[in-house]
């Protein structure tokens, strides 16, 4: 009996993979906005929740060899403005799902007390996902940084349609050394999840062909080189794995007093993206204090940073806005 079942497993793997694959093609192609508004309906009902994955373009694109096209609509967020999203991108997707990307810098502004005379600087702005409502709902200026064409022209958008103050570059950030040889540098495009638009190739893989984008490069500095740095009160980067690359262009910083809230995915991609990925850490950790971003029953813990944890999010504080924090916030550090 045993040899008869062992027998049938890999034809009830290759069956299970089928239907997967015919599912997937159909939520792919068959997306009118009437049934994405019903599957959003069961989104908090746990039972449901396959429902929202199979609907996911960025699942779909890693088992599907189809490219989406755009399909934008205005989605009402949870806590004020509006965004204009594609959900036929992962990101929007998930925005139409749940009203917001991550709100988790919106909270770090708020606990800063950041307002109008100060600026975000969000490298990797994407969309304006997460810059955007900040500037909406703390009146902070935007300096936003972002390479690719299609993520810049709806963050512009998504600007004008909050009335918030910003300035966009839209390069892509390296090293000076890069930047000294190379005017432009090719940007590799998802299909389904643009913001994981990478400069390395092998970044975030998918069956669908990966387009390549021309981008003009810059570095941090100079692109801040007439800015108010006094104003800069918080930073995000998330720009795929350059990071690294960015922060050697980014003398500046030791000027800017200001948090930088990063990813630190050391459990994925190569052998060499993940030590590129630790020595941004550690060059970071030569001037500022590292914790490790933890949600906690729907509050935020910093947690001591280790380099051989991977963390959803991180933060690289100035040891001034640290001590500050840790009197005003003592709750907010744990062991």
């Amino acid at each position: 009996m045993w040899v008869l079942f062992r027998g049938f497993k890999p034809k009830i793997k290759s069956f299970k993979k089928l239907v997967i694959y015919q599912i997937l093609s159909f939520t792919a192609r068959f997306r009118p906005l009437c049934l994405l508004k019903t599957v959003r309906i069961f989104y908090n009902l746990s039972e449901f929740n396959f429902l929202i994955r199979l609907y996911d373009p960025n699942v779909i694109r890693k088992r599907i060899n189809y490219r989406f096209q755009e399909k934008i609509v205005v989605v009402k967020l949870k806590e004020g403005g509006e965004l204009l999203v594609d959900i036929n991108d992962h990101i929007g997707w998930r925005i139409f799902m749940i009203g917001f990307w991550d709100n988790l810098t919106l909270e770090i502004g708020r606990m800063l007390g950041l307002g109008e005379n100060d600026a975000i600087l969000d490298i990797g702005a994407n969309i304006g996902a997460v810059s955007i409502p900040v500037a909406t709902l703390l009146g902070v200026e935007v300096i936003a940084v972002e390479a690719s064409e299609i993520n810049a022209a709806l963050f512009r958008k998504n600007v004008d349609l909050n009335s918030v103050k910003s300035t966009l570059h839209q390069v892509a950030v390296v090293s000076p050394t890069i930047a000294r040889s190379n005017e432009f540098v090719t940007l590799y495009d998802n299909n389904g999840n643009h913001g994981s638009n990478s400069l390395i190739k092998e970044w975030n893989s998918s069956v669908v062909a990966k387009k390549a984008q021309y981008v003009p490069t810059a570095t941090l500095d100079s692109l801040l080189s007439h800015a108010q740095l006094n104003q800069i009160k918080l930073i995000k980067i998330d720009i795929e794995g350059s990071e690294n690359q960015a922060l050697l262009g980014f003398d500046t910083l030791k000027h800017i007093c200001a948090p930088i809230i990063f990813e630190y995915r050391i459990d994925i991609g190569s052998d060499k993206i993940k030590k590129s990925t630790k020595e941004f850490a550690l060059n970071l950790s030569l001037s500022l204090d590292l914790y490790g971003i933890k949600m906690n029953e729907g509050k935020i813990e910093f947690v001591a940073f280790k380099f051989e944890y991977a963390y959803e999010n991180a933060i690289a504080l100035p040891p001034t806005i640290s001590n500050k924090m840790r009197l005003i916030h003592p709750k907010l550090f744990k062991p």
